[in-house]
């Protein structure tokens, strides 16, 4: 193992591990204070005290110097002149402050006066000769009279990165929180739409029904099939602003669930009628797997509208084969799985199916319909209610989609 340089004067080697310094890494001002005790407990003489001060300094992060009471320099970093554009005969045994200016976030100027207490300033601006600055931290150190290197030590670190991250980090936290806010407020907006957009179009859909029972009565055809397209377009788009309220108010955290107690097998039976027709009239089998009774608190009305976007999905994309429906008891509380022969996803696909407005491609669009809302919105519904949505698939073969549950505790006294 390579023999670690000590930076240090020979003699205080044997004080580093005692004062618990490392020689390989930056010295603080507490830690010089306690070399200088150590070097002066050793007695060095004059030549080797410069020595030991200029090596401390060196080690030392940033730019130090060791100042007298009246503020002269006694030694300062080597690489001092560098920084600061000031050679090194116009620095030392002169007054720091006098020579190079540093200023703080208000503008007023340090000098030595102003440093005669400990004190650390986390930004103030250093000007170098040439008139150019960087922002620093400044930290003093008093060491009393009649102690080892008496005076101020005064360290002056480079901060000018690190304060422009921290800025960069800032203004993209106030970016973000600003895109969020105004994400909310539009979310917000649509939810509270929710009154203004349905009540119109259940007048029209409840009209619309009325003339074609009418129609019909009267045994006019044509006039049955206009309205029976204006009935049939209308709960499509009552469905469609439906799921786009119902997304917004999941984004607003504006949906508010009830919890109940709920047994999952009558629920998901009754559903299973309302596609067993248009499947068996396609010949394509529906099977059901379930304990006798499943029961647990959730929000029936939501796990109704998740079940029954997941049969309705595996209605619309199997056209031959079977649909099978597993209900039973898995972490965290329950699970409906329902598993399809229908035309599957690719991978790619079935990455971005939970994404809003997604769907496979424009072929599959056009030939089955949709909006790409139920299964984002469902995931997010799945997700209030403690559990999950998740999806596998393989292409030709079939997709399997699993809702899970949670237990849910009851609704607070009056929530």
């Amino acid at each position: 193992m390579e023999q670690v340089k000590n930076p240090y004067h020979s003699r205080l080697y044997k004080h580093l591990e005692t004062l618990q310094i490392d020689p390989t890494q930056p010295l603080g001002p507490e830690g010089l204070h306690a070399l200088l005790v150590a070097a002066s407990a050793e007695q060095l003489k004059a030549d080797e005290w410069i020595e030991v001060l200029e090596k401390i300094l060196d080690t030392m992060e940033g730019v130090n110097c060791h100042l007298m009471k009246d503020g002269s320099i006694t030694g300062i970093s080597e690489h001092a002149p560098g920084v600061f554009g000031v050679p090194m005969s116009e620095l030392v045994g002169k007054t720091l402050l006098d020579v190079v200016r540093i200023e703080t976030e208000l503008g007023v100027r340090l000098t030595h006066a102003t440093i005669q207490r400990p004190r650390k300033i986390p930004r103030a601006r250093v000007f170098r000769a040439d008139g150019s600055s960087y922002v620093a931290s400044v930290t003093t150190k008093m060491i009393a009279e009649g102690e080892p290197g008496a005076g101020t030590v005064l360290s002056i670190v480079d901060v000018e990165d690190r304060v422009a991250q921290e800025r960069a980090l800032h203004n993209a936290r106030i970016e973000a929180l600003a895109a969020r806010k105004s994400e909310r407020n539009t979310a917000r907006f649509l939810a509270n739409m929710s009154h203004e957009l349905r009540t119109p179009l259940n007048a029209i859909i409840g009209y619309s029904e009325l003339m074609l029972d009418d129609a019909r009565a009267t045994g006019d055809e044509s006039k049955a099939a206009l309205l029976d397209k204006v009935t049939h377009a209308s709960r499509h788009l009552a469905s469609l602003i439906g799921s786009i309220l119902d997304l917004s108010k999941v984004e607003a955290g504006m949906l508010q669930l009830n919890p109940e107690s709920l047994d999952l097998v009558p629920l998901v039976t009754q559903l299973l009628e309302m596609v067993r027709d248009p499947l068996e009239s396609s010949g394509v089998a529906l099977t059901l797997e379930a304990a006798p009774e499943l029961v647990l608190r959730t929000d029936a009305m939501r796990v109704r509208q998740v079940a029954l976007n997941m049969l309705s999905n595996a209605q619309k994309f199997t056209p031959q084969g079977s649909v099978h429906i597993r209900v039973a008891a898995c972490p965290p509380g329950a699970c409906i799985e329902v598993t399809d022969t229908g035309i599957g996803m690719t991978p790619d696909v079935l990455l971005r199916v939970f994404h809003e407005f997604e769907q496979a491609n424009l072929e599959t669009a056009l030939r089955f319909g949709g909006t790409g809302l139920g299964l984002p919105l469902s995931r997010k519904l799945c997700r209030l209610l403690g559990g999950d949505l998740t999806a596998t698939s393989t292409p030709g073969k079939g997709s399997t989609f699993t809702m899970t549950l949670a237990d849910l505790p009851p609704s607070p006294p009056g929530g």
